[in-house]
């Protein structure tokens, strides 16, 4: 059985998405940051999957910065990532 958290938050929330042929994979977080490092964490446990041995020219020398970034080129469009800001109503 999951259990309820409840966290008082101000200002936004970021909501972190990670759309794969299984569905769709959310996380929120108080920051813009905190978001991205979800992302990196998803790109770090999958690139191998994409990028055999890692070892890809194109991709050899890029940090995981990059490869958020351009991982829907990297998976032939098969997977995405985003982040959305939304704000909380009062």
């Amino acid at each position: 059985m999951s259990r309820e958290i409840v966290h008082n938050v101000r200002g936004p929330v970021y909501l972190a998405e990670y759309s794969h042929k299984h569905g769709s994979d959310f996380s929120v977080h108080t920051t813009y940051e905190g978001a991205q490092e979800y992302l990196k964490t998803i790109v770090a446990d999958f690139k191998d999957d994409f990028i055999p041995g890692f070892g890809n020219e194109s991709y050899k020398d890029s940090g995981l910065d990059e490869l958020v970034e351009r991982w829907t080129d990297i998976t032939g469009s098969t997977e995405w990532l985003n982040i959305t800001e939304l704000e909380l109503q009062k």
